[in-house]
């Protein structure tokens, strides 16, 4: 049996998913049917209110859009809906900020750096995130003036 199929099957016996849906996802990574399992972890968010679940479950799918299907934009829009979980969350902005800097998405990234930076105290690693943000505006947007505020 497919794993829609499965999924299908799984959640008539158990609607709320809760027992079948860690199973079916088990299954499906060690199928390597990352489809199948993307759209069993969207079942799991549609069922929880829990912050630190529905993060983990975000990261779970952007990480498999990412490494196991290459497709960096849909891993982009899971970690853009995970940081509206957590929206100071530096992990999380980090990542995401790798995420627009390998698909050279500029305006995004130095304002995902602009806020990692806001939500940073470490002295040290502001100023690293500055120089950042400044060399982007200069090298890649051709933005001069919003660099020297940066540098």
């Amino acid at each position: 049996m497919k794993g829609a199929s499965l999924h299908q099957a799984a959640l008539s016996f158990d609607p709320s998913g809760f027992g079948a849906l860690p199973a079916l996802r088990r299954h499906e990574r060690l199928t390597n049917h990352w489809q199948d399992l993307i759209t069993v972890l969207q079942q799991q968010l549609k069922l929880t209110n829990h912050r630190g679940t529905r993060l983990m479950l975000f990261r779970r799918i952007a990480e498999i859009m990412q490494h196991r299907m290459g497709d960096q934009g849909q891993a982009i829009v899971a970690m853009e809906l995970a940081l509206q979980e957590a929206p100071e969350d530096s992990i999380l902005l980090e990542q995401l900020s790798s995420l627009y800097e390998s698909v050279q998405r500029f305006e995004a990234l130095v304002h995902c750096l602009a806020r990692l930076y806001e939500v940073t105290t470490d002295s040290d690693k502001r100023r690293l995130l500055a120089y950042r943000i400044g060399r982007y505006f200069e090298q890649e947007l051709n933005s001069d003036g919003k660099a020297r505020a940066w540098y």
